[in-house]
């Protein structure tokens, strides 16, 4: 029987059983909680309380069937310890990897579109002796060249290589002799960067991210930002078979809305999500934990105190939310360096889509683990 911890006391569990393969896994095993144990959540006030009856020895515990899933993609090619979200061309190579895009295919795609909107990065103007605009020259001779022929004197001048585009206009060569060609003259690098350093690579490196996420959203109609939540950073779930967590929550945050009712305000834990993402305004990483209940098993309707934008008003708010119990859905907790953010989620019945409330309260992380 081995262990985890939760807070600062101890999880044990037995019977593991595991499969994993490229880009996720699947674990099965039971969950074995100490009954009068506090089991805190994040040490701001939720409690995760147990309600089994079993036995190990002579101490009461709660076990908990469990399955977890790990449904992060990149987990057998993407190294933290080297792995920046800002550095564009790691990026760009990472989806075309998990968006299995072959250099043939990537190459088709710059070129289809070496006339288009698609590709984000203007071309390079000639420089001229004659007194014709350098734009009207550009425009005549995306004109009367074709696409291959355009793309391949396009990279032949930002590279410094020298491929003849004539002749693989004539000569009917495939994309993949023309990839070749391009690893050739260029040694140390790749047919595919060759095309990115034409059209997307820019000094500015928030330009640079537009145009790389012009180019995906080209192809898989995704923005950069969701490609790289989806494929290259962790997420998975766990989900639990019986009700026996019941999450409390903290009485200074949510208030019950019946009062006579003194009760703590709980539900039991059917699953919890969780999703590293990272925040390229912020520059920072954010871990989000979602936690959804069983159905019907909210104790009672509640109410909270929320800071949100007010469109009609144009300007923040602090209100008083009320959610229903029957429509609540799930908590989520955005988990910052420094910082932590909790949102609520429930159903709108009127026009049937979930609404997301964040509580006013931010919980700062220090060594008194203060609230804001």
């Amino acid at each position: 029987m081995d262990n985890m911890r939760l807070h600062n006391e101890s999880i044990y569990f037995q019977n593991l059983q595991f499969s994993q393969g490229k880009g996720g896994g699947f674990k099965s095993l039971d969950l074995i909680f100490f009954n009068n144990v506090k089991y805190e959540f994040l040490n701001i006030g939720f409690e995760i309380k147990t309600t089994g009856k079993d036995k190990i020895g002579q101490r009461e515990v709660t076990i908990v069937p469990a399955r977890a899933n790990d449904t992060w993609k990149g987990s057998d090619v993407v190294d933290f310890n080297k792995y920046n979200p800002k550095d564009n061309l790691t990026n760009f190579f990472f989806m075309k990897y998990f968006l299995n895009i072959s250099d043939a295919d990537l190459l088709a795609h710059f070129i289809n579109n070496a006339n288009s909107v698609q590709i984000p990065k203007p071309i390079k103007k000639r420089e001229s002796v004659v007194t014709v605009s350098t734009e009207e020259l550009e425009r005549e001779r995306k004109r009367n060249e074709s696409n291959l022929k355009l793309f391949i004197n396009d990279i032949n001048k930002v590279n410094k290589i020298n491929i003849n585009s004539d002749e693989y206009e004539k000569s009917g060569k495939s994309l993949d002799d023309l990839c070749k060609e391009i690893n050739k003259q260029m040694p140390d690098s790749d047919c595919g960067f060759s095309a990115y350093k034409t059209y997307i690579a820019d000094n500015d490196e928030k330009r640079e991210r537009v145009n790389l996420d012009i180019f995906y959203r080209s192809i898989s109609s995704q923005s950069l930002d969701r490609l790289t939540d989806d494929f290259v950073l962790p997420r998975g779930d766990i989900e639990f078979d019986e009700k026996k967590l019941n999450l409390t929550f903290p009485k200074d945050l949510f208030f019950n809305t019946e009062q006579e009712n003194k009760s703590e305000l709980s539900f039991f834990i059917n699953k919890i999500e969780h999703h590293l993402t990272y925040d390229f305004d912020k520059e920072t990483y954010v871990l989000i934990v979602k936690i959804f209940p069983y159905s019907d098993s909210l104790s009672s309707d509640f109410k909270f105190i929320s800071l949100y934008d007010d469109v009609l008003k144009g300007k923040n708010v602090t209100s008083e939310i009320f959610v229903n119990k029957n429509d609540f859905k799930n908590i989520e907790f955005l988990i910052y360096p420094d910082r932590l953010k909790i949102n609520v989620v429930f159903k709108n019945r009127e026009y049937n889509y979930d609404k997301i409330y964040a509580l006013k309260k931010e919980i700062i992380f220090n060594k008194a683990n203060s609230k804001k």
